[in-house]
């Protein structure tokens, strides 16, 4: 007999019976309940006042009757904790049942399925069945127990147990396979035999013109061999070309690679082929130097850039046709000494052509327009980028650029950002406030740079602007307001951890626009104060 019911049992100990409480005493009291349940009457329950012993017959006295009561109690007492004690049993088994992960839709088999399938499909349907009719069940289990119902078995498809472990050792197999080669040999080799795949894919797709460039190949050296001499149309050519391009080519050579900081001398070798010109730019050299110290064994990466982008740009200039210039990361790899010269001269060519450059060089960039708005040349800055969903290239976003300090003079930026914030959803709508607050705290930056130290010292300039110290005018209370709206805007941007109590305050509209005004206060306040230095 379990500690429950002997705990519950002490109140009948007697000194005339020494097992009361064990499991004979407690068998015997049950069975005296069913024997008085079938001598009951109907609203009459044993005992009454006036019922016998059940054991010898005599009258109950009292004290009898109050036994046997209590000992009817202990009985329902102990089927009521035997019920509670099945019932919690019964909870924690449908608790397991629901949290089993086989059931569970939101996990995902489809990875053992595939390899499943990829030894016996007939094996891996036989086991999205069982499992179908298995989370069927442990449903209708559950649906039973909260209902205290009894639920509706249905028969379990077969399959063959060991067949599905069979196909687990393989995979088994395989990974342990996997897990002693070398991964970067075996990715290596992957990816040769992915491209070879893909090169003979393309083959395929382009066969026949490659068959038929191939056979024009061999008819073109054909009539090559019998389409005799052209040496007098490539020595007219080569007198044609010295009298009317070769001076004029060097000349514009010359300047160019002057412009760019690197006054090299040059010179023009031709060599006629066949009709047609091999134009050789040469290097000239001081007639002293010997073969190791020549031009081309000693030119730097930038200076060899400037001779070729000098070529590109005497060429424009030769042809009369040509009206644009496109260039593509002309400056990679080059010191910024080099990115400004270049920046330099393709701004003056803008001035004679449209000039169309792509870098991701934001130095350069900034060379570019502040030449640009020196020359008051006109010009566009334009995002070039792939598409966020569907990885393409060509995306084009017009008047778009990797800011610019000289944007952030003003809280124009911000400003935008507010605008669209209180035409977007919840959810957008707090980006836009994010980006907001933070083109606000870079156009504090830019005050910094531009309206409190005048533009001394700028980002991507080697020089410094002394004799615009006397263009500074400090005032110690802007200079704090400054130091505290950084702070503040700091709050609301990424790159910082917010507190819980921060982040469950949320930032408004009307917050970006309090925070835009304060910042105009602060850029006219200073004005003025630069006003009055002015005029005193």
């Amino acid at each position: 007999m379990d500690a429950s019911k002997k705990v519950s049992s002490v109140s009948f100990k007697s000194e005339a019976l020494d097992h009361i409480g064990t499991s004979a005493w407690h068998n015997f009291v049950a069975a005296a309940k069913v024997l008085a349940d079938v001598e009951s009457e109907i609203d009459k329950p044993y005992p009454q006042a006036d019922s016998h012993c059940l054991l010898c017959q005599q009258p109950l006295s009292a004290d009898a009757h109050s036994l046997i009561q209590r000992l009817w109690g202990y009985l329902e007492s102990e089927a009521r904790d035997l019920v509670n004690l099945s019932i919690g049993e019964m909870n924690e088994k449908k608790e397991l049942l629901k949290k089993l992960a086989l059931f569970d839709l939101s996990v995902d088999f489809s990875t053992p399925y595939k390899y499943i399938k990829e030894q016996n499909s007939e094996l891996e349907t036989k086991i999205i069945l069982a499992v179908q009719v298995l989370r069927e069940r442990r449903d209708g289990i559950v649906l039973a127990l909260e209902s205290k119902s009894l639920p509706v078995v249905e028969f379990l498809p077969t399959f063959d147990i060991l067949e599905l472990e069979e196909k687990i050792k393989i995979v088994e197999a395989e990974l342990n396979r996997l897990r002693s080669v070398n991964l970067a040999e075996e990715i290596e080799r992957l990816n040769l035999e992915k491209l070879e795949l893909e090169h003979r894919e393309t083959l395929g797709q382009i066969l026949p013109e490659v068959l038929e460039y191939i056979k024009r190949l061999g008819w073109a050296e054909s009539a090559r061999k019998t389409g005799g001499s052209t040496a007098r149309i490539t020595k007219f050519h080569n007198q044609l070309f010295s009298s009317l391009v070769t001076d004029r080519y060097i000349e514009l050579f010359e300047e160019n690679l002057k412009s760019l900081g690197r006054p090299l001398k040059v010179k023009v070798q031709t060599k006629g082929k066949k009709g047609d010109t091999l134009k050789q730019i040469v290097l000239v050299a001081d007639e002293t130097a010997k073969n190791i110290a020549k031009p081309e064994k000693v030119l730097s990466e930038g200076e060899k850039r400037a001779v070729a982008l000098a070529d590109f740009l005497t060429e424009v200039v030769l042809d009369t046709s040509s009206s644009g210039i496109i260039l593509d990361d002309p400056v990679t790899s080059l010191d910024l000494d080099w990115r400004e010269a270049i920046a330099k001269v393709l701004v003056e060519q803008a001035s004679h052509h449209q000039v169309i450059v792509f870098t991701h060089d934001l130095p350069f960039l900034y060379h570019l327009t502040e030449f640009a708005e020196e020359s008051s040349i006109g010009h566009t800055n334009s995002l070039v980028k792939r598409g966020d969903v569907d990885d393409l290239p060509g995306y084009t976003f017009v008047n778009n650029s990797p800011a610019l300090e000289k944007n952030y003079k003003k809280a124009k930026i911000a400003k935008e950002w507010y605008e669209k914030s209180k035409t977007v959803s919840a959810s957008e709508q707090e980006k836009c406030l994010k980006e907001g607050f933070g083109a606000l705290r870079t156009s504090y930056e830019a005050f910094i740079i531009f309206e409190m130290f005048n533009e001394v010292v700028m980002r991507f300039s080697e020089r410094i602007s002394f004799g615009r110290l006397d263009g500074i005018v400090w005032d110690e209370e802007i200079a704090k307001a400054v130091i505290k709206k950084c702070e503040t805007l700091s709050r609301f941007i990424e790159g910082h951890l917010h507190s819980d109590l921060f982040v469950a305050t949320k930032p408004t509209p009307d917050t970006l626009l309090q925070e835009i005004n304060d910042f105009n206060k602060l850029l006219d306040s200073l004005k003025a104060l630069k006003k009055e230095k002015i005029n005193f």
